[in-house]
């Protein structure tokens, strides 16, 4: 079972957690790439709000499109589009394990 507690991930200076993963935030994700959900910062706004529909550690993301203002974004979540504005969509921490984050192979 995935937890679903919201905890803080604490991000070294180059971007990656403790493991050494590089992680980025879902706000930076460029429109029609996918990640693997890591965490949600305590203190994202509605942090239990967005856990419960659906963004818990191991979900895949993909971002859908962006609205025209730039503000909600849209993902797609469990095959359901969820629109985030992009001050929650900054605390939602994404690891990639396949490619780098400029879509190049590592």
């Amino acid at each position: 079972m995935v937890s679903t507690t919201a905890k803080a991930v604490p991000l070294e200076r180059d971007g990656k957690d403790q493991s050494g993963q590089l992680l980025r935030r879902l706000s930076d994700l460029p429109v029609g790439e996918s990640a693997e959900v890591r965490n949600i910062a305590k203190q994202t706004p509605h942090a239990e709000q967005l856990e419960s529909y659906g963004f818990v550690p191991g979900a895949q993301v993909i971002v859908e499109r962006t609205a025209p203002h730039g503000d909600p974004r849209i993902y797609r979540l469990d095959g359901q589009l969820i629109a985030v504005r992009q001050k929650d969509a900054q605390g939602i921490l994404l690891v990639r394990e396949k490619e780098s984050w400029n879509g190049k192979p590592r």
